[in-house]
């Protein structure tokens, strides 16, 4: 799977975007990632053969972690 900007192409593991988004469809990714550069995002799925993906970098998932953030209200008495 491939994520193109206007400034760089990345390419992810399919098992991990699968493991990170679940069970959304190709054309939903676009809209749920974001490129570090800001740029809008379009995702084109590839099939790469094994020499094409010998000399490509693949983006390979190596941790989800949840962060949780506190939301606090002040109340008068």
């Amino acid at each position: 799977m491939s994520l193109v900007c206007d400034k760089r192409e990345m390419r992810y593991e399919p098992a991990g975007l699968r493991q990170a988004y679940g069970s959304a469809e190709v054309d939903d990714l676009m809209f749920m990632m974001k490129c570090r550069c800001g740029g809008p995002v379009d995702v084109k799925g590839q099939v790469l053969s094994a020499e094409a993906r010998q000399k490509v970098t693949m983006r390979r998932l190596v941790q989800v972690y949840y962060e949780r953030r506190h939301v606090w209200r002040d109340e008068k008495p």
